[in-house]
């Protein structure tokens, strides 16, 4: 595909390791070796990232939307169709006043005028490909339907065609830190990220149109994203040795959460014990776990917690057939680890599965970053968590302590276990 061109991205690379790593980053999607070391994006040379803001679809006050030049129409060679656009931008699912989500938003008919490229008729119609559960999710969950093999070529009788998550908007702050810039790490660098969420978001269509969009339009969007953070205090991770404050960031895992409390203290110590083996990035706390991109998806570590088979929405995972009206179960062909292949009749969301082709991969997810998750309800990839008592609850019960990952990490906490985490989550 047209847009295969940006998977190669500039890295740095250090060896530093925080004290206390836990290497979480072992239960990965294969035998593959990931990396420990704390390597984050650089923007592309030459990249502007003030241009690259209104490319974002974010006005020069840096809160309100200006879709000037974060638009994209005409004719596309590659699709064979004049494209037009449909109002949304980046801007859309990401912004600035709501945690650059959507989910502070919720319930969005109540937050947003009718007309609002999100949730417009015509625009929800981008996602759904008909499906007619997709306006509700979206509207009161903040769930977006997705379709990653939909601009491959495929045939609509192919089950990779068919299958499809509901998935959660992730913040773009500290996108820098990101492993892997999507929930399933379909995503290895932002401008692939990017480019195939301008597709998927604005047309109905499965034909690629990436050829109406420029290099240097992707690589200042890209550029911009990457200055996105909760606080300026983590630009020092993100830049290196060369900052005077890197090492202090990057040995203290906690230097920039302000515990005060003795509860917040205790708390500290049951993430360290039980939450920080795989939220190990040090002050950011998503996965450090990763590899080279130019490898392809998946760069960050995958790990099955038991949401997808839980799926405590009930969400429905049959092919809608807009020619019929029909829903039909999808059997997605996996291949196991001894090169078999094993049809899935999928009733869950196939996670990074559905990227890789791998039944060991079923049900995985990447591990979100935590800064400012007191504005992240709902929680987990499907929204599934209402709050974040939930997602602590969540994390001691049989769904996750009986999932393959939670088999190896297992969690136990008591009431005031629970209660000091809860502390401690909301410093975040």
């Amino acid at each position: 595909m047209f847009y295969a061109r940006w998977i190669v991205t500039v890295l740095l690379a250090t060896t530093l390791c925080a004290p206390g790593c836990g290497g979480g980053g072992q239960s990965g999607s294969s035998s593959e070796q990931f990396s420990q070391d704390l390597t984050f994006t650089q923007a592309p040379p030459g990249a502007d990232a003030t241009h690259g803001q209104a490319v974002f679809g974010i006005a020069a006050d840096g809160i309100h939307s200006d879709t000037s030049k974060a638009l994209f129409s005409g004719f596309s060679e590659e699709a064979g169709a004049t494209i037009t656009a449909n109002g949304r931008t980046c801007f859309s699912c990401h912004r600035p006043e709501a945690n650059f989500m959507i989910n502070p938003l919720l319930p969005l008919d109540r937050n947003l005028p009718a007309d609002d490229p999100l949730i417009a008729p015509d625009a929800v119609a981008a996602d759904s490909a008909g499906n007619p559960d997709a306006a509700e999710l979206l509207n009161d969950f903040g769930l977006i339907l997705h379709r990653p093999h939909r601009f491959d070529g495929l045939p609509s009788t192919d089950p990779r065609f068919q299958a499809f998550g509901f998935r959660k908007v992730l913040t773009n702050l500290n996108l820098v830190f990101a492993r892997g810039f999507a929930s399933d790490l379909r995503g290895p660098t932002l401008p692939v990220t990017d480019i195939g969420a301008l597709m998927a978001h604005t047309q109905p269509f499965n034909d690629a149109f990436d050829d109406i969009v420029s290099t240097q339009d992707l690589d200042d969007l890209a550029a911009f994203q990457l200055t996105l953070f909760t606080e300026p205090a983590l630009r020092a991770l993100a830049v290196g040795p060369s900052d005077p404050d890197y090492q202090r960031l990057a040995g203290d895992p906690y230097a920039t959460v302000p515990v005060v409390t003795p509860q917040e203290q205790r708390g500290r110590d049951v993430f360290d014990r039980n939450c920080f083996p795989c939220h190990d990035m040090p002050n950011v706390f998503n996965n450090r776990s990763h590899r080279d991109p130019s490898l392809g998806a998946p760069i960050g570590q995958a790990f099955n917690i038991g949401v997808a088979e839980a799926n405590r929405l009930g969400l429905d995972f049959r092919y809608y057939d807009p020619a019929t009206g029909e829903r039909r179960v999808v059997n997605l062909p996996l291949t196991d680890t001894a090169g078999q292949t094993v049809l899935v009749s999928l009733n869950q969301d196939p996670g990074l599965a559905l990227t890789t082709g791998k039944l060991e991969d079923l049900g995985k997810f990447k591990v979100p970053q935590l800064r400012n998750v007191g504005r992240g309800k709902p929680y987990f990839h499907d929204c599934s968590a209402p709050d974040l008592p939930a997602v602590v609850a969540y994390f001691n019960s049989t769904d996750y302590n009986q999932s393959p990952d939670g088999r190896r990490y297992p969690i136990a906490l008591s009431a005031e276990n629970q209660a000091d985490l809860l502390a401690f989550l909301l410093l975040l």
